[in-house]
């Protein structure tokens, strides 16, 4: 967590493959390698490429179709923080599960432990929980409103970058 790789890596998880909505869309500038990227099993990397998904002042709200019910017991969401690009860390990451698709329940709401003033950094939200059954899951990063007092965009809405959202 925080730590910078220094090569591409890889994870298997249950929603490998499974397709993503989103309510606000992706950054045409920044659609990573298609809607699917936060499901490919692929993790970013420092460079802003194919593999982020970018929001630019609007929270990113995910949900995966698991297809069938299962157990889960943990969520993460990998973030990416380049202040020189106008990308900072989510104010918070929350992890909701649903039976239908409509009606969700929250997990668990993991705090942005990282300070505005790290300049480049990878984090990745974790939340481990009691295990629970669920058809849907959903993640919701919420965007930094305005770029900090000091910034050279101070006041602008800030971009907010997502790589893989991991279940377990």
């Amino acid at each position: 967590m925080g730590a910078k790789p220094a090569s591409q890596s890889y994870v298997m998880h249950k929603a490998i493959g499974k397709n993503v909505s989103y309510l606000n869309p992706v950054s045409s500038y920044y659609l990573a390698d298609g809607p699917n990227t936060l499901t490919d099993g692929v993790r970013g990397t420092m460079a802003v490429g194919k593999y982020w998904h970018g929001f630019s002042g609007k929270d990113l709200i995910g949900i995966i179709d698991l297809g069938s019910e299962i157990s889960i017991s943990s969520m993460s969401l990998g973030c990416l923080q380049n202040s020189n690009d106008w990308i900072f860390m989510p104010q918070w990451v929350k992890f909701e599960v649903s039976e239908d698709g409509m009606n969700f329940k929250e997990v668990k709401t993991i705090q942005n432990p990282i300070s505005l003033n790290e300049k480049q950094v990878i984090h990745t939200f974790a939340a481990q929980f009691t295990p629970v059954k669920a058809k849907f899951v959903r993640v919701t990063a919420k965007v930094l409103g305005s770029l900090p007092k000091g910034h050279g965009g101070e006041g602008k809405p800030g971009w907010l970058f997502a790589d893989e959202f991991v279940i377990q």
